[in-house]
């Protein structure tokens, strides 16, 4: 594994670690609509796939 692609994995999961913590902040607090949220993230994976399949394991 390149190391440039290492780095892309990590960013990306920091990333969507990030993203997802502050989604379930955002519903507890103020009910923010969930679904939306999900499938945002999902057209967002499908719009990058080489680097989450690299990353997704």
């Amino acid at each position: 594994m390149m190391p440039e692609q290492f780095l892309t994995s990590v960013h990306l999961v920091a990333m969507l670690s990030f993203h997802l913590l502050r989604a379930d902040e955002l519903s507890r607090n103020h009910s923010y609509p969930l679904p939306k949220l999900a499938a945002y993230h999902k057209n967002w994976q499908n719009s990058d796939k080489t680097t989450t399949n690299s990353s997704r394991q």
